[in-house]
């Protein structure tokens, strides 16, 4: 039974829990109905085919027919037993990862190899940018460690996060490769330990996985915090930087709700010849190929409606991009169609403008003659004004005089006859 988790409106599936009422308990019956019902249908089909190639054979025997597999098998039995062998306990591990993180240089180091410089094809290539070095799904066969004993499939898949955007293209080429696959013991979340937060990117590569590999995809995740340096420096600088490595792992297990998660500390990049970092660094490829042991296998069941589900998000994906093009080009028709607009206004105010100023200049100019002729007539009036005062002065010392006289005069009247004057 598998306990249903979310993170960040993605599902996640985790260990068996105990189920707290018949709904829940009915559900998990039916899940582990499911499971049950699709192992016996590949055990089936398995069988299918193992009496299928048994008749051929037999049919090509009875021709004189002998497979040319066989004849090397006579050249060579000890090769062949061992191959034989090998396909039969080999583990197949799913590297997945944000791009740059160091997917392919792990990849390389648990297979034994350099962890950046191999040649040919027989490594990962690597890449420490953000633009991802791996376009599709790659698939390298090898001995965990280099140890023989231990064969392994190891898969490099495309970086989400690619800085040209191609997230949804890697999508599909996981899930293309991973149909050729019937099984996958084990997925390898890769994590810069200075960058643990599991974000939206990581929560929608789980959902696809969650839907490729059924509902107990979690019990088979392991963690790799990459980058984790053991030497004795590194530790000084991130204890005075306050950083632990018990403090990040128990922030990831809070994050995926996933108490049980297993977590390792792994430097791809480590320095053999340092004791400390090359004894931690065997020490956690055994106890992680010891986690991996433990794990069951899972079908790979529903690949195909997961490719499909990408195919119709392609299809949306285009179908928006379409829709922004054409709104794009009606939006550039209408701001030219403004920008016309707006020159009309900007020539007609420059019209008016030239009208207006034309009208200024005329009313200036008469405005100017206007106060020319009063400052004149102004002058003028002083003139008249002064003439009016000095004739008014005049006429005033004259009344002067002559009332002067005819008070004389009304003073004589007044006097009898015989005054005289003396």
């Amino acid at each position: 039974m598998c306990q249903v988790r979310y993170f960040k409106g993605y599902c996640f599936l985790q260990g068996a829990v105990r189920a707290d009422d018949d709904c829940e308990l009915a559900i998990r019956g039916m899940e582990l109905v499911s499971s049950l019902l699709l192992e016996i249908l590949n055990v089936t089909i398995g069988i299918v085919l193992d009496f299928t190639h048994f008749f051929v054979r037999l049919i090509q025997f009875s021709v004189g027919i002998v497979p040319e597999r066989l004849v090397m098998a006579e050249r060579n039995p000890e090769g062949t037993s061992s191959q034989r062998c090998a396909s039969k306990t080999r583990k197949t591990v799913v590297l997945v990862g944000t791009t740059g993180v160091g997917k392919s240089s792990l990849g390389n180091v648990l297979l034994g190899l350099h962890p950046t410089k191999n040649p040919g094809s027989k490594g990962f290539v690597t890449s420490a940018s953000t633009k991802s070095c791996t376009d599709a799904a790659e698939c390298r066969d090898g001995f965990w460690s280099g140890n023989t004993s231990k064969p392994v499939r190891i898969f490099d898949t495309p970086g989400h996060g690619d800085a040209d955007g191609r997230d949804c293209s890697f999508r599909e080429s996981i899930a293309e490769s991973m149909r050729k696959e019937r099984y996958v013991d084990a997925f390898v979340w890769v994590k810069n330990f200075e960058e643990p937060r599991f974000d939206h990117q990581d929560a929608s590569f789980f959902n696809v996985f969650s839907e490729m590999f059924g509902p107990c995809f979690m019990q088979n995740v392991v963690v790799i915090l990459a980058r984790y340096n053991y030497s004795a420096d590194a530790e000084r600088r991130r204890q005075r930087g306050g950083a632990s490595l018990e403090a990040t792992m128990e922030g990831i297990r809070d994050q995926l709700q996933a108490e049980n998660l297993p977590i390792f500390a792994v430097d791809a990049l480590h320095d053999p010849e340092d004791a400390i970092q090359l004894d931690s660094f065997q020490n956690n490829s055994i106890a992680l190929w010891e986690i991996i042991q433990q794990f069951s296998r899972q079908p790979v069941a529903n690949v195909h409606a997961v490719k499909t589900e990408l195919e119709e998000l392609n299809q949306r994906y285009d179908e928006l991009q379409a829709s922004l093009a054409k709104k794009d080009e009606a939006h550039a028709r209408e701001l030219m169609q403004i920008r016309a607009k707006q020159q009309e206004l900007i020539d007609a105010q420059a019209y008016e403008k030239s009208k207006w100023d034309a009208v200024m200049t005329s009313i200036e100019a008469k405005n100017e003659t206007f106060c020319a002729q009063m400052r004149q007539m102004t002058l003028d009036h002083g003139a008249r004004m002064g003439r009016l005062e000095e004739e008014n002065e005049k006429l005033r010392k004259k009344y002067e005089r002559q009332k002067d006289k005819v008070e004389k005069l009304e003073a004589k009247k007044e006097k009898p006859w015989w005054w005289l004057d003396l």
